[in-house]
């Protein structure tokens, strides 16, 4: 690789421009055409682009180039593991693991695909193996607090994430880490001004994106949880001021002094006023991927 590709290579890369790191990765290739470790760079710029086809094609080429290039095997998994082929994605990061057991991005890349194919069992054993490897890696602290997140065990996630801010004040994904924590624990202003700093950190974070999204909506559950404790009469007052709103409280009154059965009317204005929302909080609540989904990854 010449200097001058090597420089754009690395001016692309610090500032975030993955269209430019390809044109270098490109010119890299018309110099070293049988390179693999170019074929490796221009497979994982791929992925990081979304071109999952191009990026697949770049890390079999560099395998066929150089099979025991463990870098290439991990490049294949990334972007199989986007294309939802997790189970390839596995094979393809085992290999890398025969090839360096030790190596951090490879440990890290074993347990976020175990997640995926939520195989608790080798996560946890990839988790530790991980931690044990790398003590002081930020990376391995946030997946072992993934985990414990995922289980339930808040405490334990919270201690493992400012353990990796011990090592890394700047390592995104554990201040994602203490957002979901804090979202999960309804600490919502501590759960937006941990997602701001990962979105300081790192704009194109899917994740901290999700939740902040999440985080601007409106508390629909209060409404949910009111209409739950209110009486029959108080929730159908709750409803016709409501109603008052749009105008149709005229039909409503005769209902409300006796003119229907009361049991059927309560029914009729929980079907009228409430579902719809709590078709929204469900909507919501989907913002947020489910606890045994969420891996924490911001690439490498």
């Amino acid at each position: 690789m010449n200097q001058n590709a090597s420089n754009r290579l690395i001016a692309a890369r610090n500032s975030g421009d993955t269209k430019g790191a390809i044109v270098a990765i490109l010119d890299w290739l018309a110099i070293e055409p049988e390179s693999g470790s170019a074929q490796t760079s221009l497979s994982l710029a791929y992925s990081e682009d979304g071109q999952l086809t191009r990026a697949e094609e770049c890390a079999r080429r560099a395998l066929a180039l150089e099979p025991d290039l463990w870098a290439a095997h991990v490049a294949l998994s990334f972007s199989l593991r986007q294309q939802r082929r997790f189970l390839e994605a596995q094979q393809a990061n085992n290999r890398a693991l025969e090839l360096e057991p030790e190596n951090e991005a490879v440990l890290r890349n074993a347990v976020e695909v175990a997640q995926l194919l939520k195989d608790d069992a080798t996560t946890e054993k990839m988790t530790e193996r991980f931690l044990q490897s790398h003590p002081t890696s930020p990376a391995a602290h946030v997946a072992f607090g993934g985990l414990r997140y995922r289980n339930g065990q808040t405490g334990a996630a919270r201690a493992a994430a400012l353990r990796a801010l011990e090592y890394d004040p700047e390592f995104a994904n554990a201040h994602m880490l203490l957002a979901l924590i804090d979202l999960q624990l309804q600490r919502r202003e501590a759960a937006r001004a941990s997602v701001a700093t990962v979105l300081r950190l790192n704009p194109q974070h899917a994740l901290a994106q999700s939740v902040s999204r999440t985080l601007r909506e409106p508390k629909i559950k209060i409404f949910s949880n009111l209409g739950a404790s209110m009486s029959p009469r108080g929730l159908l007052l709750l409803a016709m001021v409501g109603l008052l709103l749009s105008g149709t409280i005229f039909t409503l009154l005769p209902l409300y002094f006796g003119a229907v059965d009361e049991k059927w009317l309560f029914i009729f204005i929980c079907v009228l006023v409430f579902w719809p929302l709590a078709r929204l909080e469900s909507n919501l609540r989907k913002e947020l991927p489910a606890r045994e989904q969420i891996y924490l990854s911001d690439g490498y």
